[in-house]
């Protein structure tokens, strides 16, 4: 998406935390091969491709990737690699195959599983506040850059943007901004831009 001459990348709230590092990997991609899909329009499969590799790239660096032996990496190791990258066990799996590289049996068993499952199950947590579960919870909070939310505060006030699209940008009710500006007729209209974030 793109809002003026800047390429803007969206997630929808979600809980795999993984999947939203992919996917803002992946677009990411898209702004970097210069073939940001716009609108509804959809990138051809040769961009998406580039993307994925792209986004496993940036996450999962070939040379960190190879620089591990996967014969002999313990199921805590591999939980602790998986937390650090921030990626799914089916992306890492994905990775390695596309790597050509071949893991022990317990390992390829092991990434076959849920990422949450694997994390829980191998991974060496201190005492004190559950990461999986804070984690998850952070991902699911609508976020947007302060930029961003500054900006649109500046057009609300200007009246080039509808008070309803600050308040859902904050995550509150409009009665509650302190920010003055122009209510439209029709809010869903002026919600059009950012359909898809709840």
């Amino acid at each position: 998406m793109t809002i003026g001459q800047h390429a803007v990348v969206v997630s929808a709230r979600t809980e795999s935390w993984f999947r939203q590092n992919f996917t803002i990997a992946h677009e990411l991609g898209h702004v970097a091969q210069d073939s940001l899909c716009t609108g509804h329009t959809n990138a051809s499969n040769g961009d998406e491709a580039g993307a994925n590799r792209f986004a496993a790239d940036l996450l999962m660096p070939e040379d960190e990737i190879r620089s591990i032996d996967w014969s002999a990496i313990t199921l805590s190791v591999l939980a602790k690699q998986i937390w650090e990258w921030g990626v799914s066990t089916e992306a890492l799996a994905t990775r390695l195959r596309s790597l050509g590289i071949s893991a022990r049996a317990e390992v390829t068993e092991a990434l076959s599983q849920s990422t949450r499952g694997l994390l829980r199950r191998h991974m060496e947590m201190p005492p004190g506040p559950d990461f999986i579960t804070i984690r998850s919870m952070r991902a699911t909070q609508r976020q947007f850059p302060a930029e961003l939310v500054s900006r649109l505060e500046t057009a609300v006030e200007s009246g080039l943007a509808p008070l309803e699209s600050l308040a859902f940008a904050q995550g509150i009710d409009v009665e509650k901004l302190e920010t003055q500006g122009p209510i439209t007729e029709d809010p869903d209209e002026d919600l059009s831009l950012l359909e898809g974030l709840d």
